[in-house]
């Protein structure tokens, strides 16, 4: 699968402090319209190293801000179920999140990313990488 390099928006990510962990960049929805002409698009997070540390659980959160680091503006869309550290290994079959239906004005905010939340620190393990994608194909 080939990965269009605007659509990437955490790429050998490391987040393992605790807490929020806003993904690396964002996809900047002012640029990309219509990107998926009314077909679903999903978030594909791929496990690249296995996460490790005293943290036990994390959460994915799909958010729209008004700044491109994802910290102003924040409104989360969607969250993930707590994901056991025991599941977050290197190989696994790749998260893959549907989002939702984004409005054409007035819901969303200009930048799309993902939020990494942990229920405590991963130390320095865990690395990923997560993009944007029409087809979740779990051939990595």
């Amino acid at each position: 699968m080939y990965v269009d390099k605007e659509l990437l928006v955490s790429d050998g990510q490391e987040p393992v402090a605790s807490g929020d962990n806003e993904s690396t960049y964002s996809i900047d929805l002012g640029v990309a319209r219509n990107i998926a002409k009314g077909r679903q698009l999903y978030f594909v997070v791929v496990i690249d190293e296995a996460f490790a540390g005293t943290g036990t659980t994390m959460a994915i959160e799909v958010v729209t801000a008004t700044e491109a680091d994802l910290t102003t503006g924040q409104k989360v869309l969607l969250s993930t179920p707590a994901i056991a550290k025991g599941s977050l290994t290197a190989g696994r079959i790749p998260i893959v999140i549907a989002l939702p239906p984004l409005p054409e004005s007035g819901g969303a905010q200009r930048y799309l990313g993902l939020v990494y939340v942990n229920d405590n620190t991963f130390e320095t393990t865990g690395i990923l990488t997560a993009f944007l994608a029409l087809d979740p194909t779990t051939n990595f």
